[in-house]
């Protein structure tokens, strides 16, 4: 189980800087995405999502106001968060909201701003 904020650098081949923090012990349970969320990234993210749900598994937020793109990946991921139950996500970015929009998935999360 997780019992401190964590950071990792996500860079993958010069694209944009990707960060994700992890903080536990907070209710609900936070996650904390920035830079472009893909193929490269999803792995770890799905990673956290489940340890975090070992932790706190009807309450996780996923704040997105530092996303600049997100893949078809990334959205499957967070999908697949959301059928487990229990997510949120706060501020996505115009960009991440905008994917959501077209792909008609924007009333399917629950999200605050």
């Amino acid at each position: 189980m997780l019992s401190q904020s964590r950071r990792y650098d996500l860079g993958y081949h010069g694209h944009t800087a990707d960060l994700l923090m992890i903080k536990p012990g907070s209710d609900p349970a936070e996650l904390t995405l920035t830079g472009d969320f893909t193929i490269s990234t999803s792995p770890l993210v799905r990673s956290a999502i489940a340890e975090l749900r070992q932790q706190s598994p009807d309450r996780i937020v996923i704040d997105l106001a530092g996303v600049s793109f997100i893949d078809s990946r990334g959205l499957g991921t967070l999908l697949a968060a959301h059928h487990e139950g229990g997510l949120t996500l706060r501020h996505p970015s115009s960009y991440v909201l905008r994917l959501l929009e077209v792909t008609g998935l924007v009333a399917e999360f629950s999200m605050v701003s």
